[in-house]
């Protein structure tokens, strides 16, 4: 608890997009001597493991998704094959996915087991933490298992982002919901959580968006590029 000098550590631009800005950022401070970097992002959305995952997450959500509840069942976790989800869709052709997935498990077992299982995951959802239900999650499905046999390193991966959701719910957010939407927000904004090891050592000033540094404390902040005008697309968008 004593005072020290400020060091280049201690120094955050942040930024509300810093799409197409970081680079421009970090060459400018190192021109004038000063380390500067940035964290460059990996998408989540580019890993099939993770498109997985988060189909599953939106599905426990809300099953009333066609899309991703497809995209789980026709996966390693639901093991469905087309045909199988061709005589699913013909228990009703007219309703949601789900409905039919329901009315085919009364004379199924492997629908039912896998609406045994979805159940299973929503119950929990609404009482454990995010990062919990997700350890659960891949207790239950082996999904790191499977998914490192396919692509190397989608073990890492998905402990990444067990570990960012922990981040989450120490930061005061809570629940399924809130982390999917959180998750949503950080693609639209080219902010994903998953980053590249050993871009930033803690010895230089460091660019980064606004929403990715959520949670974090520098003693130096520096707002930039703030007369940037809004975007207000969704608000001409039909409610």
């Amino acid at each position: 608890k004593a005072a020290r000098e400020v060091t280049y550590g201690d120094i955050a631009i942040l930024l509300r997009s810093v799409k197409d800005k970081e680079d421009i950022f970090v060459n400018a401070l190192q021109r004038a001597g000063i380390p500067a970097a940035t964290q460059k992002a990996v998408s989540i959305f580019e890993a099939p493991e993770m498109n997985l995952l988060l189909s599953l997450l939106r599905v426990i959500d809300n099953p009333m998704q066609d899309v991703p509840l497809i995209a789980v069942l026709r996966s390693a976790i639901g093991g469905f094959t087309a045909d199988e989800l061709a005589e699913i869709r013909a228990c009703d052709k007219s309703a949601d996915f789900y409905t039919a997935l329901q009315k085919r498990g009364a004379c199924d077992e492997k629908c039912a087991a896998f609406i045994r299982q979805l159940e299973d995951f929503r119950i929990r959802a609404a009482d454990y933490e995010t990062d919990r239900l997700l350890r659960y999650i891949y207790d239950e499905t082996e999904l790191p298992g499977i998914a490192a046999a396919e692509n190397p390193g989608a073990d890492s991966r998905l402990l990444m982002l067990l570990d960012y959701a922990r981040q989450f719910e120490e930061k005061g957010y809570k629940g399924l919901f809130g982390f999917i939407s959180h998750l949503n927000e950080l693609a639209e904004h080219d902010d994903l959580p998953l980053r590249l090891s050993g871009t930033v050592t803690g010895r230089e000033v460091v660019i980064a968006s606004i929403h990715s540094a959520k949670g974090l404390e520098y003693p130096v902040v520096f707002l930039a590029d703030l007369a940037k005008k809004f975007n207000k697309e969704d608000s001409r968008k039909p409610l």
